[in-house]
């Protein structure tokens, strides 16, 4: 899930936001009442308020915003994760969540056993292409990478057994589960990718001024403390 923020900056406030993020149920979604909801908009929208930000939670795909997030002067985009690669792109500025990341397999699947990474590497797990954790994996020498579209694809290759193991980062699994009406009994953890970084964050366009940011890991502070997940 992904947001984007464009912004001006005038004197002790800020001004003029757009704010994009992916639709990701549990976490941002369009309510009933055609509004954002969902944890992490919450926390988006108490910043605005904070900040009086008036415009609205925008929903676009992932790579777009990604994309505009590079481009075009004065953007936030979030949750993201940090690698080397993208703190050349990006200010990263503070957590916005934290979660561990799995292997999941099929709770029946009783001949799949990993006590180590290298373990893992003897089954082919499902990823979505250009996704963090499909470069993460890759990066560890993995060659077995089944590589999707989307999680819905993964899903679909775990239970049809096309696939052993699918990744993913327990905070968005359920709601995931949930969307695609899976029932969360039929997985089960196989093993926990500690190389994975568990945090998720807010970043800036690099054209975004410091004093900017600051004003966002100020009123962020107030609403959301990582170290107490």
């Amino acid at each position: 899930m992904n947001f984007i923020i464009t912004k001006k900056c005038f004197a002790n406030e800020i001004q003029d936001f757009k704010i994009v993020t992916e639709t990701l149920p549990f976490l941002t979604f369009i309510g009933k009442d055609g509004k954002t909801e969902g944890v992490l908009a919450d926390r988006i929208n108490k910043l605005r308020k904070n900040l009086k930000i008036k415009a609205e939670i925008e929903l676009l795909p992932w790579s777009r915003a990604y994309i505009i997030a590079q481009k075009e002067n004065g953007t936030m985009i979030y949750p993201i994760a940090k690698t080397p690669e993208r703190e050349k792109l990006f200010k990263f500025c503070c957590i916005l969540y934290k979660a561990k990341t799995f292997l999941f397999k099929l709770k029946e699947r009783s001949d799949i056993n990993i006590k180590t990474l290298e373990d893992a590497k003897k089954y082919s797990i499902g990823v979505i292409r250009d996704d963090i954790k499909h470069k993460m994996l890759e990066n560890l020498k993995f060659t077995n990478l089944e590589l999707s579209a989307s999680q819905e694809v993964n899903f679909k290759k775990l239970i049809g057994k096309r696939e052993d193991l699918i990744i993913a980062n327990e905070f968005v699994l359920k709601s995931q589960l949930q969307e695609f009406n899976i029932n969360e009994n039929e997985l089960e953890k196989a093993y926990e990718v500690k190389e994975a970084d568990p945090n998720r964050y807010i970043a800036f366009n690099l054209n975004v001024e410091d004093s900017s940011i600051e004003k966002i890991k100020s009123a962020l502070k107030k609403i959301y403390n990582p170290d107490l997940d």
